[in-house]
């Protein structure tokens, strides 16, 4: 059994990789422009996510999340130099409660509760590249976001412990990222370039 939850986390890590390289070479190009905000609260909030998988048994499982946290940190580095900076008061508020998530997880050692602010701010840290994507749909990288759709249910699949704690944060994301792509898709078939 340990066999098949490596296989699926391997399989998800390297198409989380593999996503990327698409992105970069978009962002180095100029096509894409990630929003820098959106970047930074995706990267802490990975961060935090891939040390509570870990705590709470999610296995190998939290391999996917931990390879998620690199690729987000190279791709926060990038969107310095080639990224959208309009900053809302939203943006503010979704990295404040980033922070908050964290100090409830170390204040409380309840990974739930926790997770549950991030797949929340992670929802809402979406809002600027939602946003951003939705007036210039070819202005991010589809291909990426298929694969990492692809990446957050393997993820599910490789899970070596299931509760809720380790099932919400994957679950979240895989259907976040999939309407993130259908959005793409309808944009992109009424906005021709």
């Amino acid at each position: 059994m340990l066999e098949y939850k490596i296989f699926f986390a391997l399989v998800a890590s390297a198409f989380e990789i593999i996503a990327n390289f698409p992105y970069i070479l978009d962002i180095l190009a100029r096509k894409t422009t990630p929003h820098f905000f959106t970047w930074l609260i995706w990267t802490l909030l990975t961060w935090i996510s891939f040390f509570i998988l870990v705590s709470e048994g999610a296995g190998t499982g939290a391999l996917v999340t931990g390879v998620t946290a690199v690729t987000c940190l190279g791709i926060l580095t990038l969107s310095l130099f080639y990224g959208a900076r309009k900053i809302t008061t939203s943006d503010w508020i979704c990295l404040i409660l980033a922070f908050f998530a964290l100090a409830l997880w170390k204040i409380t050692n309840n990974g739930f509760l926790a997770i549950i602010i991030i797949v929340i701010v992670d929802t809402l840290g979406f809002i600027p590249t939602f946003r951003k994507s939705f007036l210039e749909p070819y202005k991010e990288t589809l291909s990426t976001y298929l694969l990492v759709t692809c990446k957050h249910l393997l993820t599910l699949f490789a899970l070596q412990m299931y509760t809720p704690t380790t099932i919400l944060y994957p679950a979240i994301l895989f259907l976040t990222n999939f309407l993130f792509v259908i959005m793409l898709i309808i944009r992109r078939k009424k906005i021709v370039v």
